[in-house]
């Protein structure tokens, strides 16, 4: 779609009088057909599909592309340097419901109230961290065409992000505090396995099947099978507690950590069963050079005595002999008088 159908559409878009309600239908079928394509759910809302929030695909909305390519058009034709073109210059869109001079009036306008209002600091960054944005009255012809384009995607990401509010459940992601945002390239979409994608798509906008999601699609049981409490998907992926007790959580963590405990304790037993290296005094016989002198063992080179902690099956504890702290690393390998984690 993005490299086969867009060629092909957006210059008839961008040259012919299109309506904007003719463009929204186009990209109703085009959705359809990439929901079916990702093996997503059809309820699955278009702004998951365009948002840049904490799951970004790389895929472009059609309605954003045929608003830049008019108000790109609408530029060029009303600052040509050519009198006549930009004093007869046509409407490049026809209909009421849009129009691409209305759009790159309030575009511009908002541009000259953020020159006005400066760089604003955003984020917890210090001042001078984030670099400044171009002003409006210095820029040229060519800037000041990027920044009204710039300008209409960022009103179309609020839109998304405006509709995104309103979605009681495929907008709780809204809400997420501290999460690592994802952006999902056309290579990730390629290597990716499929159920991989739609449980990725389907997890961060609560459209999988769980009991809840299925009440509400069908008339199912939305309880819990192991606890009896109402299973949301919240809850079945790190709020059942007798999951939690079971350790189904931390099960396929565990068998890694078991899989590489076995190999540090093998060699921990082979190194506290091997005797003391102790070398005797060389003597140099008159005549002959004394050898170069091996660095001698270090310490823990040395030692016989190492011992090893795992956080599988049970509530590790840090020996006070370390240090005194709440914390539960996966392993503690240490000596007397000295520690690694």
């Amino acid at each position: 779609m993005q490299f086969g159908l867009f060629p092909r559409v957006m210059w008839p878009m961008s040259v012919y009088e299109v309506p904007l309600s003719k463009v929204e239908k186009l990209e109703k079928v085009v959705n359809s057909y990439v929901k079916k394509w990702l093996g997503v759910p059809r309820c699955l809302s278009s702004v998951a599909l365009y948002v840049k929030g904490i799951l970004q695909l790389p895929i472009n909305s059609l309605v954003e592309e045929f608003k830049c390519a008019k108000v790109r058009t609408e530029l060029l034709l009303t600052g040509s340097k050519d009198r006549i073109v930009s004093g007869l210059a046509p409407n490049p869109s026809k209909g009421r419901k849009w129009k691409p001079k209305v759009a790159v009036q309030e575009a511009e306008a908002a541009l000259r109230h953020g020159e006005i209002m400066g760089n604003v600091q955003i984020g917890r960054g210090g001042l001078g961290r984030t670099s400044g944005k171009p002003m409006w009255g210095k820029a040229d012809q060519k800037e000041k065409r990027r920044l009204v384009v710039e300008q209409i995607r960022r009103q179309e990401e609020a839109s998304r992000q405006v509709k995104a509010v309103s979605l009681a459940k495929q907008g709780q992601w809204l809400n997420w505090e501290g999460v690592e945002r994802k952006q999902v390239t056309w290579r990730d979409l390629w290597s990716m396995e499929s159920n991989r994608l739609k449980f990725l798509l389907g997890a961060t906008y609560d459209v999988l099947p769980s009991p809840d999601n299925l009440r509400i699609w069908t008339d199912g049981d939305p309880s819990c099978t192991l606890c009896s409490g109402v299973a949301t998907l919240r809850h079945i992926l790190s709020g059942c507690k007798v999951s939690l007790a079971q350790g189904r959580y931390t099960w396929r963590h565990n068998q890694v950590l078991k899989c590489l405990a076995a190999g540090i304790e093998s060699r921990r037993q082979q190194v506290n069963a091997e005797g003391s290296h102790k070398k005797g005094i060389q003597f140099v016989r008159e005549g002959e050079k004394s050898k170069r002198a091996v660095k001698s063992r270090s310490t823990t080179q040395e030692a016989k005595d190492w011992q090893m902690l795992v956080d599988v099956g049970g509530k590790l504890v840090v020996p006070q002999e370390i240090v005194t702290t709440n914390l539960r690393p996966d392993i503690v390998y240490w000596l007397t008088g000295s520690v690694f984690y």
